[in-house]
């Protein structure tokens, strides 16, 4: 117990104290309060990481492009080196090489959303990571059609591409030489082509389709003609 002096009017005299020398914190919701907040600042000394990754910055792609994730690391990292890249979000689509920083994605489809992961250990054990988002604009394939072996003349044939997807457009353009062909209508997947007979050899056309979001899919076609002298 304390004991203290009390006076009164000329005398004096000592008395004990029931007070206690450190007090009591009188709220137990408080006391728990502040022992987690302590725990909790321990802790997090305690795990602090000395290395981290990159997994770059979003992208958004047209899916018929070739995707590529370029990963980054920086501090001290395990030895021998374990990052790795995985996917946590999307459609299945395979890594190329998921223990390199930088490797390609296929099998990626158009309208989706992609979720890649790398991670590594720390020199001090720390597990990090770190998440990329991908997002893939949808365009319809290209397909040219067959191969044609044709004589001259007017309206002699069709070309046989397929048609373009909603909001899609569609257009023929040769490579090279037409090599005496004309075709009606460019922007008609089945158009009529029609073959000079003061030419002849094989001619390259592509097909493209274009979607509204100015992805492009090509397919190539070779038509022959076989009419007159070759240029």
């Amino acid at each position: 117990m304390k004991k203290y002096l009390r006076f009164t009017g000329n005398t004096s005299r000592v008395e004990n104290s029931k007070e206690n020398i450190c007090p009591k914190l009188k709220n137990p919701i408080m006391a728990v309060a502040i022992a987690m907040v302590f725990m909790f600042s321990v802790s997090n000394r305690a795990i602090a990481q000395n290395c981290s990754v990159n997994s770059g910055v979003p992208e958004t792609l047209c899916a018929n492009e070739t995707l590529t994730l370029y990963g980054t690391t920086s501090g001290l990292l395990e030895s021998p080196e374990t990052t790795h890249w995985s996917q946590v979000g999307g459609p299945a689509a395979l890594i190329t090489h998921p223990d390199s920083l930088i490797t390609t994605v296929s099998g990626i489809i158009g309208g989706q959303t992609y979720t890649f992961r790398i991670s590594s250990n720390c020199l001090d054990g720390s597990l990090v990571f770190d998440d990329v988002v991908i997002t893939t604009l949808s365009v319809t394939t290209a397909d040219a059609g067959a191969d044609q072996t044709l004589c001259s003349g007017t309206d002699v044939g069709n070309l046989a591409a397929n048609t373009p997807g909603a909001g899609e457009t569609g257009e023929w353009n040769f490579v090279g030489s037409a090599r005496g062909i004309t075709i009606t209508d460019d922007s008609s997947p089945t158009s009529l082509i029609s073959l000079s007979s003061t030419n002849c050899g094989t001619a390259i056309l592509v097909w493209a389709i274009t979607s509204s979001d100015d992805c492009v899919s090509r397919d190539t076609v070779y038509i022959t003609n076989l009419g007159g002298v070759a240029y």
